[in-house]
């Protein structure tokens, strides 16, 4: 940085110098520095950054760690925080090269745009910084998706997803936004590996998305485990911090955000993110990342115990659907950005016990897949003269394969369901993708998946079906009819009631009915587009009309599977 010693005439140089000698040593003395643009707030063209415990705790864990994940609550400054940390970490040194990383081109230079706003401020106020290349046709500071310093020959790039910008260059800090919406995440953290290991800090920051790549990295779940779905979120909070308990605006936090940086840094973190509300902080075993989630309630102007926070929770909360909000603002990675599936989901409706009836037809629906192998066990009843089908039990295993899950299958209706299978009273529907030859089954043969389920004895059907139609199909039947409902799912399948509780989802641009292929829901989902098909028709499709009594049975042809078949009475009479 420029010597401040052209200062001493000025009689606040002192001062000042003081200040900015700090601000070049840590991201908080930097920040008063720092200006903001408010879009609710179009009367002000700048504002000064606003100075609260959550940002100083912020920029405390950034200098004490090097891979950081920061799950977040929206409308939380912390996009704005990292901006001002990177555009800091890159001007105050030589030779530096910082990238600024998002699904698109244009949302990661709109990222970088917050740090062109930082620095052309500091060059209005006279800061003495080294001096960015000015781009004469838009007037605006740097080329577009990047902002060089050709004085100390440093420089910070906008890029798009792709693991070739990390591969080309060698990176002195990574910042990734919006990393829960980069579906090439895990690629590019596996090419940036070489970089990082190298000392070059990294920092992931993003609302939730479901259980995806970024979710993965938080939660420390190795990739295709029983824990992926089910692992509990660790509790940093299980520790007793020796500052008490910090209460929003009380003198205390206030001690905090003006303590010396001598003594501040003193505090361990673990302790220091315990005492106040809305921190979290822990570091994962196994991939090391630490992890820091900020939530609303760590500003004292959104903490509902503040008369100004219950203000803003009550405007807020006003229109905002559940799943949205618990996404959004409670960091649920339980909820997803498309559109669920079961848009109507009701665990208190669609969730209860089943009973297995031994003479009721058995129907399997059968998924594969490269690492993931789905089974669900339905059978369908009528209740009142409506079908209801009932969801029983389910088999899921990852980092598998189609013998494994024939195994599996077969297991289970050897012993819990022997009658079925006993009197040939059950039919595996299968995806049609299994009538095609494997090159690399793990006996080195050549049989399909279906013969392979087959081998183990297991009778199978596999028909085409239209995927978006078979969706239709059963989002009808997940409603309630004449006071019974459509589904119910016995409570033990847990990967079901995950799946159709928001995880099986259309993408954010619905791509013509086609659900998301996450490879986490999409195999559940279309286990139950598989055995929902088979077992409804369009004349036994409940549409909401109790059909009358005279109602004769008759052969019709399924437009989904195009089998013909005999139509039971929807009172159970034939």
């Amino acid at each position: 940085m420029s010597d401040l010693d052209e200062l001493a005439d000025n009689p606040k140089a002192a001062e000042f110098a003081i200040k900015w000698r700090k601000a070049q040593m840590h991201p908080w003395y930097f920040l008063p520095f720092v200006k903001t643009f408010d879009p609710h707030d179009p009367a002000i063209s700048a504002k000064p950054f606003p100075l609260k415990l959550y940002c100083r705790i912020i920029c405390e864990v950034f200098m004490r760690t090097r891979l950081l994940l920061v799950p977040k609550t929206r409308q939380m400054m912390v996009s704005w925080i990292f901006a001002a940390i990177y555009l800091w970490h890159t001007m105050r040194n030589n030779n530096q090269y910082s990238f600024v990383i998002s699904k698109k081109e244009e949302d990661a230079d709109e990222n970088l745009k917050r740090a062109k706003f930082i620095y052309s401020q500091m060059v209005i106020d006279g800061l003495p910084i080294p001096k960015a290349m000015r781009n004469a046709v838009d007037g605006t500071w740097g080329v577009s998706c990047a902002l060089t310093f050709p004085e100390i020959r440093s420089e910070i790039h906008a890029e798009p997803q792709s693991s070739n910008a990390v591969r080309s260059r060698t990176a002195s800090y990574i910042f990734m936004d919006e990393a829960a919406f980069q579906d090439l995440l895990e690629d590019l953290f596996m090419a940036a590996k070489p970089t990082l290991s190298g000392g070059s800090p990294l920092t992931m920051v993003s609302t939730p998305n479901g259980h995806e790549t970024f979710c993965r990295f938080v939660h420390d779940w190795e990739p295709y485990s029983e824990k992926c779905i089910h692992s509990p979120l660790i509790d940093s909070r299980s520790i007793t911090s020796k500052l008490g308990k910090i209460d929003p605006g009380s003198p205390e936090e206030l001690e905090l955000i003006n303590m010396p940086q001598s003594q501040f840094e003193k505090i361990p973190l673990d302790h220091l993110c315990a005492a106040v509300d809305g921190i979290d902080l822990w570091q994962n075993g196994g991939n090391k990342f630490n992890v820091l989630r900020v939530h609303y309630s760590a500003d004292p102007d959104k903490n509902p115990k503040t008369e100004t926070g219950r203000k803003w929770l009550e405007l807020e909360e006003e229109g905002v659907p559940p799943d949205i909000w618990a996404r959004e603002y409670e960091i649920s990675f339980d909820t997803f950005s498309g559109r669920s599936v079961i848009s109507n989901w009701r665990h208190s409706h669609f969730v209860g016990p089943t009973h297995y009836d031994p003479d009721a037809m058995l129907h399997i629906g059968v998924d594969f897949g490269s690492e993931v192998g789905c089974a669900i066990f339905m059978q369908k009843i009528f209740v009142d003269g409506t079908p209801q089908i009932l969801i029983i039990d389910e088999v899921r295993l990852e980092d598998s394969n189609t013998i494994e899950l024939a195994q599996r299958i077969s297991a289970k209706l050897t012993s819990l369901y022997k009658e079925s299978y006993d009197y040939g009273n059950y039919i595996c529907n299968c995806d049609p993708a299994g009538n095609q030859r494997r090159e690399t089954t793990s006996d080195k043969s050549l049989n399909t998946s279906i013969k392979i389920m087959e081998t183990y004895g297991l009778k199978t059907t596999s028909r085409m079906i239209n995927v978006k139609e078979s969706t239709e199909l059963v989002k009808m039947q997940f409603t309630i009819f004449h006071g019974v409902p459509g589904v119910l799912i016995n409570p033990r399948c847990k990967h079901v009631i995950a799946a159709v509780s928001g995880g099986w989802h259309f993408p954010q641009k619905d791509s013509k009915g086609m659900p998301e292929k996450d490879g986490i829901y999409d195999h559940t989902g279309d286990c139950i587009r598989h055995g929902f098909a088979n077992m409804l028709d369009v004349k036994e499709m409940a549409t909401g009309k109790k059909r009358p009594r005279g109602y004769r049975p008759r052969v019709v042809k399924d437009r989904l599977t195009g089998r013909r078949r005999f139509v039971t009475n929807i009172h159970g009479r034939r």
